[in-house]
């Protein structure tokens, strides 16, 4: 398991964002962790690279851009961390959409586009090691226009800090690697301080209601 997708689905459930009912889909699922900690009537994952290891749940290999599901399907999705991955984000947005059911509930997470780590000096090799290739992150404003033009009932967008995670992103990827159980402990904790968070260099938090 990937230290920020424990990391991740630690900050949703304090913010009260894992307590959802009926289908739910997580976009960019990998190996179904993050629905793993979610009480769902049904569970499905997509990914490009599908690693299938928790139960429960229905795993399908596909691109987020042209997802194998009808119009309509979902009650919830997550995509956390995959927008800057894609290489078209107003499909993606128009994906996620046309695959929510009336009244349901995006949860989108992206890095701010000046996202940063400690030292601030190492955050281009972190968005290396983060695969962010074609963009670093976006602006709230950036991430409410993707989805403003598929008239959403709601769209609401937070800045979260994240500041004890990055700024102590580097020790903990190494204790990561040798104490895994360990750095969960102090991942849920920073989690805990991290919840109220408000301001730049962090992440994006978007929540849409189709």
């Amino acid at each position: 398991m990937r230290m920020g997708t424990y990391y991740r689905a630690e900050l949703m459930d304090e913010l009260g964002l894992t307590k959802v009912q009926g289908r739910v889909l997580d976009i960019g699922g990998f190996d179904g962790f993050m629905l793993s900690r979610i009480q769902a009537d049904e569970k499905v994952s997509v990914d490009i690279d599908t690693q299938p290891k928790h139960g429960g749940i229905s795993y399908f290999r596909g691109d987020g851009l042209s997802m194998p599901f009808a119009d309509n399907s979902f009650d919830a999705v997550f995509a956390l961390d995959v927008l800057e991955h894609v290489d078209d984000e107003g499909q993606f947005a128009r994906e996620i959409v046309r695959v929510l059911k009336p009244g349901g509930k995006l949860v989108l997470t992206t890095p701010q586009k000046d996202v940063q780590i400690f030292p601030r000096q190492l955050q281009t090799w972190a968005n290396k090691k983060w695969q962010h290739y074609r963009v670093s992150g976006y602006s709230a404003e950036a991430v409410e226009a993707y989805f403003e033009g598929l008239n959403p009932a709601a769209i609401h967008t937070t800045k979260l800090t994240a500041g004890w995670f990055l700024r102590l992103y580097l020790p903990l990827s190494m204790i990561w690697r040798v104490a895994p159980g360990f750095a969960e402990k102090v991942l849920t904790a920073l989690s805990k301080l991290d919840r109220s968070g408000r301001g730049a260099h962090g992440y994006v938090l978007a929540e849409v209601t189709k």
